[in-house]
């Protein structure tokens, strides 16, 4: 089933805020979207000129994508030796213990998703007794109506956590593991291709690469 028109408008509009945020001239091509006719193909078209934006003039930035050019935008006097011995056993366990702590993190957070106010937050937590926050978020906070939950809560609420629910900060960090795993520091743009194909099943990429209409969690 393909996505509706206003759908792919919406994802569109979303490359857009994050094309302008990236340093891109996005002025006209804004103007556009707002009147582009609802048409698939009108949409494709515009989508295509998306990946195609140059940067403003006036962007202060240099973003070099290949390696070969991001050598060539360091310092040559940066120090180019190790920094430390590096003990493999203790960065094991830490580099575990970051992992872990991020995916809790995560989970924690996710029902949260609505950007909601210190102050909001802080006014329903308090009102069923859980503030500062010790735990997952509670049910409660919704079933009472004292706060609207993200969609995601039907697996991240405290009462309803059976596994890690997908989210982009974990998905992407355990595709990058493999990918370093796999193909080290001969790691290229295919590889990171043939990854995504293989491991990112449909609906499960957040962000530019997916559609927060059209994403069963999120």
């Amino acid at each position: 089933m393909l996505p509706t028109i206003a759908q792919l408008s919406g994802h569109l509009q979303t490359v857009i805020y994050n094309k302008r945020a990236q340093g891109h001239d996005v002025a006209r091509i804004q103007e556009r979207l707002s009147g582009v006719p609802e048409s698939y193909d009108a949409l494709a078209a515009l989508a295509r000129e998306l990946a195609a934006l140059p940067l403003r003039e006036d962007w202060p930035y240099v973003e070099p994508d290949d390696l070969e050019s991001i050598w060539a935008e360091c310092d040559p006097a940066r120090p180019l030796g190790p920094m430390t011995k590096v003990d493999l056993v203790d960065s094991a366990r830490r580099v575990e213990t970051a992992f872990l702590s991020s995916v809790c993190g995560c989970i924690l957070g996710k029902p949260l998703e609505i950007s909601p106010t210190l102050d909001q937050l802080r006014d329903a937590f308090e009102k069923v007794g859980e503030w500062p926050i010790r735990d997952y978020v509670a049910e409660e906070l919704q079933t009472r109506g004292l706060l609207r939950l993200h969609g995601s809560y039907k697996e991240t609420v405290r009462e309803r956590i059976r596994w890690v629910a997908a989210d982009d900060d974990i998905n992407y960090t355990v595709m990058g593991m493999l990918l370093l795993e796999q193909h080290g520091l001969q790691l290229d743009r295919g590889h990171i291709r043939n990854e995504w194909l293989q491991s990112i099943p449909p609906w499960w990429s957040w962000g530019p690469e997916g559609s927060t209409e059209l994403s069963p969690i999120r």
